[in-house]
């Protein structure tokens, strides 16, 4: 047996005792458990994917996410496992505790995928102290000398206006320093219905700022209206490895106003414009849509969308419908199409349709049956068929 087929049995062997351990333990609450197959048309290729999660105890959980697939351009079939992680978390907030391979995000530091340990802790008086530690997470397990990475985060909550944060995080490849990076993150309820949120990054290693994000929120669930900037710097936020890092090295800003808005009961109406600049490529980009649901309950809705990217470079106008519809209790019907029309054509056209059909039925409120197809065109593909089936299974929800 191969180390790819040894890898597969214990990502198989590991996703199913999962749901054996919630199974088996008397005192079990709840757990899930999901299979889906997906195969594509063109340059023939098929993918499995087994997910599983499990609550034993209250404060205990565990969960599990992996694939296997064959393509033309894996010889034998690859696979490897995404997600293998058990978290323990005391019922009040006061500590928590995550180990195995799992994805990361907190305050300044943006998500990190690792194979490692996480640690949280929490006082009365509102000070938190959370710290992380591991490799970053290759394809399958590989080993890579020296790659590790190292971070952290202090937060002070302001009473009930808002919390206040500050992190660090280093990472090294080979036992080279390619990041190092200090940021603060700052969360304002300045009103019941207006709230502020901003982030900064500033990477040690290049001296330069990574990242700026604030955004402004003023609303409720009947209607809301955004305010956002955003600053990044490709070539500090990408890994110095990456040869995006050379070909994305143009700092580019972004700023504008979305809003959402409820002008009747079942009709939601939402609006985004916003203008964005890198180098000397710049643009308008904004979008409209709404959505009409069928009922009261939800059962079936419309929804519309058109957007305009006007960047120089990339300028295209999309059309979006979405329509589902519950032709009985456990049976769910949907479909969806998209329309992209550029203003310059590739490869000989303009116009890449894009459309989807899918099904879902509820098997005695415990097992889930749900299929799906896509057709669509594009620059790259004239044509492409895809087909998608979803076995779950779940006890109660998680």
């Amino acid at each position: 047996m191969d180390g790819r087929s040894l890898l597969g049995c214990i990502t198989l062997g590991a996703c199913v005792g999962l749901s054996l351990l919630t199974v088996s333990s008397a005192h079990a609450q709840r757990y899930g458990f999901g299979v889906e197959t997906w195969g594509q048309s063109y340059r023939p290729a098929g993918l499995v994917q087994l997910e599983s999660r499990v609550r034993a105890y209250p404060w205990l959980s565990a969960e599990a996410q992996a694939w296997a697939g064959r393509s033309p351009s894996a010889e034998g079939g690859n696979g490897d496992v995404v997600v293998l992680a058990v978290r323990a978390r005391d019922e009040l907030g006061r500590a928590e505790a995550s180990g195995g391979r799992f994805i990361l995000a907190t305050g300044a530091v943006r998500p990190v995928h690792i194979d490692g340990g996480y640690l949280r802790g929490q006082l009365a008086q509102g000070l938190a102290v959370e710290a992380f530690a591991g490799v970053p997470v290759t394809p399958r397990f590989a080993s890579r000398a020296y790659d590790w990475l190292v971070g952290g985060r202090v937060s002070q909550r302001l009473s009930s206006y808002g919390v206040l944060g500050a992190s660090f995080v280093e990472r090294r490849d080979h036992g080279r320093e390619v990041d190092q990076e200090i940021g603060g993150d700052l969360t304002l309820y300045l009103r019941h219905n207006l709230s502020t949120a901003a982030r900064a990054s500033y990477d040690l290693v290049s001296r330069g700022l990574s990242e700026i994000q604030v955004t402004e929120a003023w609303g409720n669930s009947l209607r809301r209206l955004e305010a956002f900037v955003t600053v990044r710097n490709a070539s500090l936020i990408l890994p110095a490895t990456s040869l995006f890092s050379v070909l994305s090295n143009v700092p580019s800003a972004q700023g504008g106003l979305s809003g959402r808005m409820r002008v009747a009961p079942r009709l939601t109406v939402d609006a985004l414009v916003a203008y964005r600049a890198a180098a000397e490529t710049y643009g308008i980009r904004g979008k409209l849509g709404a959505r009409l649901w069928l009922d009261d309950e939800g059962k079936g809705a419309l929804e519309g969308e058109l957007t305009r990217d006007g960047v120089q470079g990339s300028q295209w106008t999309g059309l979006r419908a979405l329509t589902y519809h519950d032709v009985i209790k456990a049976l769910r019907l949907s479909g969806e199409l998209e329309l992209v029309i550029a203003d310059v054509a590739k490869n000989g056209s303009r116009v890449w349709p894009w459309a989807r059909v899918s099904a879902r039925y509820l098997v005695r409120d415990a097992w889930l049956l749900s299929a799906g197809f896509e057709g669509s065109s594009s620059p790259e593909f004239v044509k492409v068929f895809q087909a998608l089936v979803r076995v779950g299974y779940q006890r109660a929800p998680i």
